[in-house]
């Protein structure tokens, strides 16, 4: 072996492993640079929904919905169907009183 060639060998080792560390320090800033602009861009969208949710409460407290509320009092009935596929309902009493025919499959 020449002493150009291993000369060479050498330099191209430093060569590859100086790009190696220049791509990595790039890579580091890049990633920091992105985290820092998505963190910034967090902040603000979280800045701008705190304020129109400010905004909200202090337009509903200057209407005083609170006192101005009307509660309608009403009573209900859950009545729980069942579907069948040849499309006929049945409510949840018929599917206790005939278990086979609203068996699905």
């Amino acid at each position: 072996m020449k002493l150009s060639e291993r000369w060479s060998s050498w330099v191209n080792r430093i060569g590859v492993t100086a790009v190696l560390v220049l791509a990595l320090g790039l890579g580091i800033a890049m990633s920091m640079a992105i985290f820092s602009l998505l963190l910034g861009l967090g902040v603000v969208v979280g800045g701008w929904l705190c304020w129109q949710s400010w905004r909200i409460r202090r337009q509903m407290r200057k209407q005083g919905v609170a006192g101005n509320a009307e509660f309608i009092d009403a009573e209900y009935e859950v009545q729980i169907e069942t579907l069948r596929l040849d499309n006929q309902h049945s409510t949840h009493e018929n599917a206790q009183q005939r278990p086979d025919e609203n068996r699905h499959i």
